[in-house]
């Protein structure tokens, strides 16, 4: 007589099965004494995969039918439970203002992009998202999302810059129409610039790392870089290095120059995850693949930004650490899942510090900062 094979329960591995009957196609049913689930026999036990991950997935550019193999569920279901899941994700703007101090910045580039959406769009499907985005580390801090570019859209945005205590030195804009006046309203002690003092200054800044042989001019752009910095109103890195590791921000950037100036090209080249521009490329890129956006677009924008600014850039940090300053750690999950309190930050090495530094330095020599340039690239508003 042949053994019957003992059966495990496929939930707990418990031994205590009985069977519970049979399907209505004949295949054995059984349970288990101790956890008391069912199962059916030669059906392969499926853990869907976390909806924070498919809805990641979706967001860096697959389609919904992408991921039907690893969902294995409907294009329609996939797509519902998505929204579902986005939908409860908190504003990007609440989780910055709940887990940042931030609030005090030199630069803000306030810069719009144009989208294909059917959502209460007009005739020809497109709508617009208005971006302020913090000039140190090209971290969006607001957005406003509308029919078209108007200067109702920019006011909207700006006027909640204000309530939410922002102090900007200076906006730059390639729409000095539409901003001058909300600017105006609502940031009386601010500057309004056209958006092209970065391309002479990226143009300066460019033609140096073409002859970075002459040490001289080496020792120059390091000590340029962190003159800049020092002006900076937010300084975190400057206390966090001297409370942490009793270091100067020079220190950190003199053990290694070879890397600042690894970092500075980086930095200088039209391909660099890092600069403004390429972020907007990004977001062009992954909407004009959307197609028709057939319900709000605002979930899958705040979830795309919030996203982005929590995503590791080519340099190895994320937007969210250079705007604090900071290095320190949050995943897209933690902000999907409302977990402002999840955010870590880790111990970083000897190369991680002076690599923050040089990055930190080389983005405060970027910016066009009145105060640090000295009268240079003065193109104010009155002069156009």
């Amino acid at each position: 007589m042949q053994n019957t094979p003992q059966i495990s329960c496929i939930y707990c591995n418990s031994e205590a099965v009985i069977k519970h009957g049979k399907t209505r196609s004949g295949d054995p049913r059984f349970r288990c004494k101790d956890c008391e689930k069912t199962w059916v026999k030669g059906i392969v036990l499926y853990k869907k995969p976390d909806i924070s991950a498919v809805a990641e997935s979706y967001l860096l550019g697959h389609s919904i039918r992408e991921l039907v193999p690893f969902y294995k569920s409907s294009p329609h279901r996939i797509n519902m439970k998505i929204r579902e899941h986005l939908s409860e994700t908190q504003s990007w703007e609440s989780f910055l203002d709940k887990s940042s101090e931030v609030r005090t910045t030199d630069v803000v580039y306030l810069q719009g992009i144009r989208f294909n959406c059917s959502f209460n769009s007009p005739e020809n499907n497109e709508m617009f998202v208005a971006f302020a985005i913090e000039g140190l580390s090209s971290q969006i801090i607001g957005f406003e999302i509308a029919e078209d570019n108007t200067e109702d859209v920019w006011s909207k945005l700006i006027a909640r810059l204000s309530k939410r205590k922002y102090k900007v030195k200076t906006f730059l804009t390639r729409d000095i129409k539409a901003v001058e006046n909300p600017v105006t309203k609502y940031f009386e002690d601010s500057r309004v610039k056209l958006y092209l003092h970065k391309l002479n200054r990226d143009k300066e800044v460019a033609n140096r790392c073409c002859v970075l042989e002459n040490v001289s001019l080496r020792d120059k752009l390091i000590d340029d870089a962190l003159k800049f910095y020092s002006k900076l109103d937010n300084q975190s890195y400057t206390s966090y290095l001297k409370n942490r590791f009793d270091m100067d921000i020079k220190t950190c950037i003199k053990k290694d120059c070879d890397r600042f100036f690894e970092c500075m090209m980086k930095n200088c080249g039209t391909e660099s995850e890092s600069r403004l521009e390429q972020l907007l490329v990004e977001f062009n890129n992954r909407f004009e693949k959307f197609h028709a956006l057939k319900t709000d677009p605002y979930i899958i924008i705040n979830a795309w930004v919030g996203l982005h600014m929590l995503r590791p850039m080519e340099c190895g940090f994320t937007r969210y650490s250079l705007y604090n300053q900071l290095p320190c750690k949050c995943s897209f999950a933690c902000f999907a899942s409302n977990h402002n309190d999840e955010q870590c930050e880790f111990i970083p090495n000897q190369r991680e510090l002076g690599d923050f530094a040089n990055e930190v330095a080389i983005r405060a020599l970027h910016l066009p900062i009145e105060s640090t340039v000295q009268g240079k690239f003065k193109l104010e508003l009155a002069s156009f």
